[in-house]
């Protein structure tokens, strides 16, 4: 018998059919009446799955999800939402939303939002904008058209390339460079293997360390150190709270404010501010410690000077003293002329590295400087 034509196939015994071999259906197949019935598959698939009308059917259920997917490729004209995910590769033409991403290159054409890590052996290209909430590593470059944000560390062995701002509240850390039309913000610190160049302003909470130049059209701002091999090249102002080292220019058009040390060989601004550490008045000749490229001793004559002697020493310690030194200071004493200071002249002398001295002059024409008299000398060390 070649065919068997029937209605019904009822088992002889128990819920069970078998059938050996092959079985080919024509038509359409219904399996199961109810959703307590159920399908397992012993056997491996050996063609594709393709439904029958396009963006109708879902795989998985908000109540009934599959654990975990393997696939080598996904591409999606929509978005991709997950709390965990591993891919090759992923490829959205809409939105990436998930807790913990992990792939070896990222392409999306609209926003990736991440509320854990995020990471990849290979590139991260996106025409949106990222939200990341926890960390993001990448093993090759970092390219967007829009906003790049993150709260935890953005790092990246490649270049960041950025056509809006990024704002990291955390340390970012690039092998290469750094390139934004818009704004940088770090909460933490920045730095980068190579070039440093925005066209908007930046705003960092950390250190910020670059093995090569920056270039700003707009401002720059460091609560910490900023230090690069390379220029430092700025359109607008530059803040810094800490110290600055360059191993070349200093070039701003704007303001330029340091609270810490300079170190350049060519500073250039339109106003240059060095803040000054104030030390206050004490009755010794040793003046204490003071830091940075401009300092003021507030202090007193330890004994009087008469017409045309010199004062006692007094000594202030200064790591930004070396022997080779140029230190310029100014004086400001008792408007007096008679027994006050403001004829004296002030002697500076650098007895060995991290120290300076000086001393008075009376030059008041044969009256006296009396003990215990009150002065404010400024200093800057070039």
């Amino acid at each position: 018998m070649s065919t068997l034509y029937v209605n019904t196939i009822t088992p002889n015994s128990g819920d069970t059919v078998t059938i050996s071999g092959s079985l080919s259906a024509t038509g359409k197949i219904t399996i199961g009446d109810s959703s307590t019935d159920s399908l397992v598959f012993n056997s491996e698939i050996s063609s594709s799955i393709i439904p029958d009308v396009s963006n109708t059917y879902d795989l998985g259920s908000v109540s009934n999800k599959w654990n975990q997917l393997y696939v080598n490729h996904i591409t999606a004209s929509s978005g991709i939402s997950s709390s965990q995910a591993t891919f090759t590769n992923l490829t959205v033409d809409g939105n990436i939303t998930g807790n913990a991403i992990s792939t070896s290159a990222i392409t999306a054409s609209s926003h990736i939002s991440s509320s854990g890590n995020l990471s990849a052996t290979g590139d991260l290209d996106i025409d949106g904008s990222s939200n990341i909430a926890g960390n993001a590593t990448f093993a090759s470059a970092i390219t967007a058209s829009s906003h790049v944000s993150s709260s935890g560390n953005l790092s990246a062995t490649g270049d960041l390339d950025i056509d809006g701002s990024s704002n990291i509240a955390g340390n970012a850390t690039f092998a290469s460079a750094i390139t934004a039309s818009s704004h940088v913000s770090s909460s933490g610190n920045l730095s980068a293997t190579g070039d440093l160049d925005i066209d908007g302003s930046s705003n960092i909470a950390g250190n910020a360390t670059f093995a090569s130049a920056i270039t700003a059209s707009s401002h720059v701002s460091a609560s910490g150190n900023l230090s690069a091999t390379g220029d430092l090249n700025i359109d607008g102002s530059s803040s810094i709270a800490g110290n600055a080292t360059f191993e070349s220019t200093i070039t701003a058009t704007g303001n330029a404010t340091f609270a810490g040390a300079i170190t350049a060989s060519t500073v250039s601004a339109s106003n240059l501010k060095i803040n000054s550490t104030v030390m206050s008045s004490i009755d010794a000749s040793h003046c204490g410690t003071a830091t940075g490229h401009k300092f003021t001793v507030q202090n007193q004559l330890q004994g009087a000077i008469a017409d045309g002697d010199t004062s006692a020493l007094f000594t202030v310690v200064n790591s930004s003293i070396n022997t080779d030194s140029v230190i310029y200071g100014t004086l400001n004493g008792t408007t007096t002329l008679v027994g006050g200071l403001s004829q004296s002249s002030l002697n500076i002398y650098i007895p060995s590295a991290n120290s300076m001295s000086f001393c008075f002059t009376d030059g008041e024409g044969g009256e006296t400087i009396a003990d215990d008299t009150s002065f404010t000398a400024s200093f800057v060390i070039f």
